[in-house]
This record gives structure tokens, C-alpha cells and sequence, in this order.
């Protein structure tokens, strides 16, 4: 049953990658074609999950969960901002997914 925390976890896991091979595909990229991925910092081995299924290299992994917790909604836009410290070059491609309550989630390709 989805009130099990392993199968709560491998759906959310599963639907973050989904929705991220979707934003890719809709973009016309590929995971090499990126420069961050960003993923909602619900906890390091969801981001890690999602990364392996993704094949997502280590050095594109934006993560910050270890320092700062799980800011909720805020994980991805203060990660971002954490990462850039606002300096983002044009034809940077960043993917960023999420997953929330109720097995909500989605992902986006973004190009500066």
C-alpha cells in the first residue's frame, strides 16, 4: 500500500524520473545536454535514486539537503539560487523534478 514508506519512496523516485524523461524528450534533449539537474531535496537517497535511474553524472547533481534539510517547496528554487549564486550563463540547461504530497510531481527543462 502506498501508506508503506519503501513503496511511497520507489513511487516518488519512479514519477520524478518519468516526469523528467518527459521534460527532456518535450525539450528535444538528453541528460548529456545538461549542465545542472536539480531535484527536489526531499531526502540524499531520493536524489541519488533519481539520478542512477536518469544516469545523471555526480558533477551535474545539485544537492544541499545534507546542509540545509528539506526546505519543502522551497527545496528546488534555494538549491538553484545555492548552486548559480546568480551568475548563470547563456544556454545553461537545468533540469529540475519534484515530487509532493499525494504522488504529485512533475519536471521542467529550464535554458538561460
Amino acid at each position: 500500500s502506498l501508506s508503506d514508506g519503501q513503496a511511497v519512496f520507489a513511487k516518488a523516485v519512479d514519477m520524478m524520473a518519468a516526469t523528467s524523461r518527459a521534460a527532456l524528450d518535450a525539450a528535444g534533449l538528453q541528460v548529456a545536454d545538461l549542465d545542472l539537474f536539480v531535484p527536489h531535496q526531499a531526502n540524499a537517497r531520493m536524489i541519488a535514486a533519481v539520478a542512477r535511474q536518469l544516469i545523471v553524472p555526480k558533477r551535474l547533481i545539485v544537492s544541499t539537503v545534507a546542509e540545509y534539510g528539506n526546505s519543502s517547496a522551497a527545496t528546488i528554487p534555494f538549491s538553484l539560487s545555492l548552486a548559480v549564486r546568480g551568475a548563470l550563463q547563456p544556454g545553461t540547461k537545468i533540469l529540475m523534478c519534484a515530487a509532493g504530497a499525494g504522488l504529485t510531481g512533475g519536471a521542467v527543462v529550464f535554458g538561460f
